[in-house]
């Protein structure tokens, strides 16, 4: 399906461009992955965004074309296994994430994005400490939902 192909081009495309390189080493099992789901659209006096994407809204904005970013929905989970399963509801839409440490500081994360109870986008994501990946949902409203996955 050529959405899902824009999808996952424009999360390689994203994970290069937001990649911030280094970024302090955890030992196994003490870092915290973060991840929310964002409603970005443009206006002539945006707000500031989430705290967790402070640091990358000026990329987000290069990357994507949009100056205002909205926490639709947000999940901090530390993780201490070796599998993580976890859901992202929302009224609207909701974020399925699986995902297992391939190493001490590396994991492979399985993203589905679901509108009510419709599958809009499936894609694998690699992540680690400093390096966040986001890609492009679907347009929504007068915007677009954006998926950001953040190790701390």
């Amino acid at each position: 399906m050529r959405f899902r192909s824009v999808a996952f081009l424009i999360a390689l495309l994203a994970g290069l461009f937001l990649a911030p390189g280094g970024g302090s080493r955890l030992e196994a099992g003490q870092e915290v992955i973060w991840s929310g789901l964002i409603y970005a659209t443009n206006t002539p006096n945006p707000k500031p965004p989430p705290r967790e994407l402070a640091r990358y809204a000026a990329q987000l904005t290069r990357v994507f074309g949009y100056n205002q970013f909205e926490l639709i929905n947000e999940q901090h989970r530390r993780i201490d296994e070796r599998k993580e399963r976890w859901l992202l509801p929302g009224r609207e839409f909701s974020l399925r994430v699986s995902g297992e440490r391939e190493s001490d500081n590396e994991y492979l994360f399985r993203l589905e994005l679901y509108g009510k109870d419709r599958l809009l986008v499936r894609t694998k994501a690699r992540l680690g400490p400093g390096s966040p990946i986001a890609f492009r949902g679907p347009l929504y409203d007068r915007g677009q939902l954006i998926i950001v996955l953040l190790v701390k």
